[in-house]
């Protein structure tokens, strides 16, 4: 399957760049990004990994700097599109750019054609909705044409066990204080989760986040504030129900200074984490927009 990856190169976006990722673990070279996301890349950083820290947004951790190069054939886009050597076209950040458009609706039919609008905003722009399939990331209700989609963790940083030796009740890093944000790698950043019962997260741009998926990769349990107020087809892919659960105990925590009852806790992470491992990785994020393709030809 030949799929041509529009995106507007090397600006990051979580939802585009965690899909291309996954994309790209599984069909390799036959996933076209044009023009290339170079911060995507182990390349890019081999010189100076700390490099990764001037992408600006969360220091460049967990998603950048992860794919090794191809040999994948960039060339004569325009033309391979007039001739439909592509299979699927995906806009990855449809709201910010969508290249060659009028070129690729004259020649490919709606169902052949995705926009991925990973927008903080619920807006959606719905002249998109008739041109192509949408999946839309903060999803407020259900719109016919429109489907959910949710960040990710990158399947190589989800870690296989529960950290056994947790030395902490709630995590350092508070998304509500900028100054718990102490982390300048990302071995250290993740420790810091590993380390810690529970990983405090909570709503800011939009409802989904990447610190709820880097949290729960890294085997600790997220106490998510307020998400009894997310929308059902927002995070849609959040076990919703045990983070509510988990939500209560950190709670209890905080109130009473002390641990939670730790065998119930064990049972609450291991199912979290192994649920992250089957149904929150880049790899099953860009399945499942394959499937949803496919299930409307």
């Amino acid at each position: 399957m030949n799929i041509l990856y529009l995106s507007q190169g090397n600006y990051p976006e979580y939802q585009g760049d965690l899909l291309f990722l996954g994309l790209r673990k599984i069909l390799g070279e036959s996933v076209v990004d044009a023009p290339k996301i170079n911060i995507l890349y182990e390349e890019t950083f081999h010189e100076n990994p700390d490099s990764k820290r001037q992408i600006g947004w969360g220091n460049g951790f967990t998603v950048y700097g992860l794919l090794p190069s191809l040999n994948v054939d960039r060339s004569d886009i325009p033309q391979k599109i007039k001739t439909h050597f592509f299979d699927l076209i995906i806009y990855g950040c449809s709201y910010r750019t969508k290249p060659l458009l009028s070129l690729v609706l004259r020649y490919y039919p709606r169902n052949k054609i995705v926009f991925i609008d990973g927008d903080d905003a619920s807006t959606i722009e719905k002249e998109l909705v008739f041109r192509g399939m949408y999946f839309k990331r903060e999803l407020e209700q259900t719109t016919h044409g429109v489907f959910p989609i949710s960040f990710a963790a990158p399947d190589s940083i989800i870690v296989q066990n529960i950290p056994q030796h947790k030395t902490r009740i709630f995590s350092i890093c508070d998304p509500r204080d900028r100054s718990t944000y102490i982390y300048k790698d990302e071995k250290s950043y993740y420790q810091g989760y590993q380390e810690a019962l529970f990983g405090v997260t909570t709503k800011k741009g939009g409802w989904d986040a990447l610190r709820h998926y880097e949290i729960l990769a890294n085997g600790c349990v997220p106490d998510f504030h307020n998400i009894e107020h997310c929308p059902l087809l927002t995070c849609w892919n959040l076990p919703k129900m045990e983070l509510l659960i988990a939500q209560k105990m950190a709670k209890t925590c905080r109130e009473k200074q002390k641990k939670p009852n730790m065998n119930q806790y064990t049972e609450l992470a291991n199912m979290l984490l192994e649920y992250t491992q089957k149904n929150l990785s880049d790899v099953e994020l860009a399945k499942y927009v394959l499937d949803t393709v496919q299930r409307n030809q």
